[in-house]
């Protein structure tokens, strides 16, 4: 893939930042679209935080990295600013990595919002001024769909269980964005990652709590606060948790853009690794366990220890407790290569990390 530049939003995320600093290592130059971040030095900060946390190489701003700020409280002035990067950049792809994040349905409509409506508005503008963009990524989730009870398949699918204004809004968003590239002749991808953590060298991930990250969390929370080093958790040993390094997404996101020729016009990727043995719940709950010195089990929980750490899981245990079937082979039609499943040293390194950076400072 000769060197080109690419749009992408979420650059002060997780993934975002990390796609951006993969794009950069890579020799290509990326502009940020940033909401309040004038200098852009939020943006860079946290391009610059991912790059060094991933062992990439470090970008410069101005040069490999270009932020455009945007004032969220107008209406018109993202929209000027896709005026102002079409006029000044000849961008080969998008990744919409942004996202409003948002559990409660009190919040619904502001995610619908944030997700579904600035999305479909960004894919048309990009559509009608970027003349020479080849693709527009949306990072959707793996979970858009809520807890079904049928395989999810790698296509826009009509029916969803609505368990958070998160995971609906996504699920909305992709079947907008479905509907509006049957008449727009921009191709979309839609990425599905599962859950993402840390890298697999050295554990690396961001440091606010989010995903598996605040279980990990209620974990250490439940243990220090208490002095109890045996707790039961409210889930089931033998499901699966698909867990994929953010190293992957990165890998993935470059390897569908360098085999682009390879893609329908509208393609759905489901991110998810292989299942194995290492990612079943109770092995993770093993892991988890003894990097806190600590036992962990499945089970309904008894003591207020327990409770405390169930009350922390709640938002995600529909998920967690759900036996997940993901379809999967698109990646590997478009790429040739594979998601493989994490092993045991690739997980513990990430638990490790994280109690190490965060919660045992």
């Amino acid at each position: 893939m000769q060197n080109r530049s690419f749009l992408v939003t979420g650059g002060t995320g997780f993934v975002g930042g990390s796609i951006a600093a993969e794009l950069i290592n890579k020799g290509h130059k990326v502009v940020v679209v940033s909401r309040n971040d004038l200098s852009g030095e939020r943006t860079f900060r946290s391009v610059k935080m991912a790059a060094e946390g991933l062992g990439l190489k470090t970008p410069v701003l101005g040069s490999s990295l270009n932020v455009y700020n945007y004032d969220d409280t107008n209406e018109d002035s993202f929209l000027k600013t896709l005026d102002d990067i079409s006029e000044n950049n000849q961008i080969h792809a998008v990744i919409h990595a942004a996202a409003e994040m948002s559990y409660s349905m009190q919040l619904f409509q502001k995610s619908l919002l944030a997700n579904k409506v600035f999305t479909t508005n960004f894919y048309k503008k990009v559509s009608d001024c970027f003349k020479g963009c080849e693709r527009f990524y949306y990072v959707s989730t793996a979970y858009s769909t809520g807890p079904v009870d049928f395989p999810i398949e790698e296509k826009v699918i009509d029916t969803q269980v609505l368990t958070n204004s998160y995971q609906s809004s996504k699920w909305e968003t992709e079947k907008s964005l479905f509907t509006e590239s049957q008449t727009n002749a921009l191709p979309v991808t839609i990425l599905r990652p599962s859950i993402v953590i840390g890298s697999r060298s050295n554990g690396w991930a961001h440091s606010k709590p989010f995903g598996f990250y605040m279980f990990l969390s209620g974990v250490f929370r439940a243990i220090n606060k208490f002095k109890k080093n045996y707790l039961k958790v409210d889930l089931i040993k033998d499901n699966y948790i698909n867990l994929v390094s953010i190293d992957q997404v990165n890998e993935a996101v470059t390897s569908l853009i360098s085999s682009e020729k390879n893609q329908k016009k509208l393609e759905v990727v489901n991110l998810v690794p292989q299942n194995s043995e290492n990612n079943k719940t109770g092995a993770l709950l093993k892991l988890v366990g003894n990097a806190l010195e600590a036992q962990l089990e499945c089970g309904p929980p008894g003591s207020i220890q327990e409770k405390l750490l169930n009350k922390t899981i709640q938002l995600n245990k529909a998920f967690a407790k759900h036996s997940w079937n993901f379809k999967t082979g698109n990646y590997r039609r478009i790429t040739g290569k594979e998601i493989r499943a994490l092993t045991v040293d690739n997980i513990k390194t990430t638990i490790n990390f994280y109690y190490r950076s965060n919660t045992l400072k």
